[in-house]
């Protein structure tokens, strides 16, 4: 048991080891930026083409509920 938690501590001082030595930065080149742009416009759009779907599908199952009643 004592072994189990020697190792986790050693676990837990090479993560913190880790985290201090590597700091956390999102620096983005330019031609990423216009990647992640494109990206962010096809997203956007399939989001929109999602919505009108769902519409689609919702008024498809309102019209089966009314033919069945």
């Amino acid at each position: 048991m004592e072994l189990q938690q020697k190792d986790e501590k050693s676990l837990h001082n090479r993560v913190n080891d880790y985290l201090r030595g590597k700091p956390a930065t999102y620096a983005v080149e330019e031609s990423e930026a216009a990647t992640i742009e494109a990206i962010f416009e096809q997203l956007h759009k399939a989001e929109e083409d999602l919505k009108t779907v769902q519409q689609r599908i919702d008024r498809l199952k309102w019209e089966l509920a009314k033919a069945k009643s």
